[in-house]
């Protein structure tokens, strides 16, 4: 399968960090503004997925794994139940595992905060932001 590439990562590394970032900040966030962030920013990051997976013809992840994300999202948000919260971060960080494919997550995730540095974004928005634009906007094929 060819992987698109956004902002020098392929796409399902950028949504494999992406992932990686949006479970740290919510495992993180220390105020109510920071954890409503994280979960709005979560909740665009699986819903992109949703469509990549959908549009490349992804095997995984696959829909039951997307619809558990995004309904343990909104059920983290309605009540804020920390074990929905983590629950929520385990999805992510194994969905992220399984989408960097044996990439070294903390490179990438290294990587991605040079580039995102200057944005004014926090790290999350900027990835889910670029997995968008890659979506919308795949490069041209690779001569073979």
């Amino acid at each position: 399968m060819a992987h698109p590439q956004c902002t020098g990562f392929s796409i399902t590394e950028a949504s494999a960090v992406a992932l990686f970032a949006v479970a740290a900040e919510l495992d993180c966030a220390e105020d109510a503004a920071t954890f409503t962030g994280a979960l709005d920013i979560n909740r665009q990051v699986w819903q992109t997925l949703a469509r990549l997976a959908e549009d490349l013809d992804w095997s995984f992840p696959d829909r039951a794994t997307i619809n558990r994300a995004l309904r343990t999202s909104g059920q983290a948000r309605m009540r804020g139940n920390d074990h929905l919260v983590q629950a929520l971060i385990d999805i992510n960080r194994q969905v992220s595992q399984e989408l960097a494919m044996g990439s070294n997550l903390d490179g990438l995730h290294k990587q991605a905060v040079s580039m995102w540095q200057d944005t004014g974004l926090r790290l999350d928005q900027w990835l889910a932001n670029e997995i968008s634009r890659g979506v919308r906007h795949p490069p041209e094929p690779r001569p073979l």
